[in-house]
């Protein structure tokens, strides 16, 4: 029954973070919202608040991925795992801004959005594998830390 859960588990640890990480974001833009009485916009990246949305909503990804992931993973096929979506994120960023998608009215497409849903992802997984107090490798050592107190009980 725990190999079943531990496939489960490999299966969903990315999937089932990002859309945490979309849920706490739209949360937080929900409560934005009520406590701003719609005055600030939490979709617009230069007078809104997307930008501390996507940073609280990719935290929240990135620590709910860390936590659901099964522990034969080790910190660097997380790593790998991690940059094979950012780079995923990466080509359609640059797709986008080689060849704009077609938008209604003669408008422009907005590549600022595109750049900064990228900026930001990575930005904070390189703060989440570097920072050796709080991120990745200070979960696994208290994880660790855990776990053989638990062995000796």
């Amino acid at each position: 029954m725990k190999k079943i859960f531990d496939v489960f588990r490999f299966v969903l640890f990315l999937p089932a973070a990002i859309a945490a990480g979309n849920l706490v974001r739209y949360f937080l833009g929900f409560l934005v919202q009520i406590t701003t009485f719609g005055k600030i916009d939490p979709d617009n990246y230069f007078s809104g608040s997307a930008i501390p949305l996507l940073i609280g909503g990719w935290l929240a990804t990135y620590f709910v991925s860390y936590f659901i992931k099964p522990k034969f993973i080790s910190s660097k096929v997380f790593i790998i795992a991690w940059l094979l979506i950012l780079g995923s994120i990466a080509a359609v960023t640059i797709a986008n801004i080689i060849d704009p998608p077609q938008v209604y009215a003669g408008m422009s497409y907005p590549v600022h959005k595109d750049i900064w849903q990228f900026i930001i992802p990575t930005g904070i997984f390189i703060w989440f594998v570097k920072d050796k107090e709080k991120g990745l490798y200070s979960l696994d050592e208290k994880w660790l830390r855990n776990e053989k107190t638990d062995d000796k009980n």
